[in-house]
This record gives structure tokens, C-alpha cells and sequence, in this order.
């Protein structure tokens, strides 16, 4: 079940302070730590202040400071070392994308008749 298909249902069950799960949408009595239907952890600890919070919040209820970061910047963390070549590849790798992109369009173009007529 989707959490659209939950309905108004689920927004009255919030109310009664149960965790909605993020991976699954099943409800959740308040003091559980994991999901009693996929076992996903159900609580994140802020990184800044230590605050416990929900896992579905994106930033911290106490100190507001952001729960999660995304995926290019775990990504990236794990790949660089924090130096000055760190600096040129942040820098080169939009570049490189770009044209990436560019020449992926001009061969699409060429591909179609790109005349233009």
C-alpha cells in the first residue's frame, strides 16, 4: 500500500503520535526504533547536536541543521580527500558534464538531418 492510497486514515493515526515509516509508509507505535514491518530504523541522530529526531524530518527539530547529505556530496567526500586537488575536480566536473551533454545533443541533431530545413 502506497501512501497516497493510505488516505485520511493514516493522517488520524499521526495524530495519535504513531512514526509513519519511509521506506514502507506502515504506522508505528512512538517508542519503536525500527519499522515492525521492513525493520528500517526509524529515528536519525543530528550529527551537530547529538538532538534524536524522526527519520522522515530533513532537518534537525532542535538545531534546524540538515539530517542527511545528499548523495553527490557522500559520494564525492568518499572519493576526494579534502585538499586543493579536491577544489579543481569540484570545479572540472560540471565542465565536463556540460560538454558531455553538448556533444550528446549534436550527435542527436546530426542523427535527425540537422539542416535545420
Amino acid at each position: 500500500m502506497t501512501k497516497e492510497e493510505t488516505g485520511n486514515d493514516q493522517s488520524v493515526n499521526l495524530a495519535r503520535g504513531e512514526i509513519e515509516c519511509t521506506k514502507c509508509w506502515s504506522l508505528n507505535p512512538k517508542g519503536n526504533n525500527f519499522c515492525g514491518r521492513c525493520g528500517v530504523r526509524l529515528h536519525i541522530q543530528c550529527p551537530r547536536c547529538g538532538h534524536i529526531n524522526e527519520r522522515i524530518l530533513a532537518d534537525c527539530s532542535k538545531c534546524g541543521s540538515r539530517l542527511r547529505q545528499s548523495f553527490w556530496r557522500r559520494w564525492r567526500r568518499k572519493l576526494f580527500s579534502r585538499n586543493a586537488h579536491y577544489e579543481l575536480v569540484d570545479k572540472l566536473v560540471p565542465v565536463f558534464l556540460v560538454i558531455v551533454v553538448g556533444l550528446l545533443i549534436a550527435w542527436v541533431v546530426s542523427r535527425m538531418g540537422g539542416d535545420g530545413q
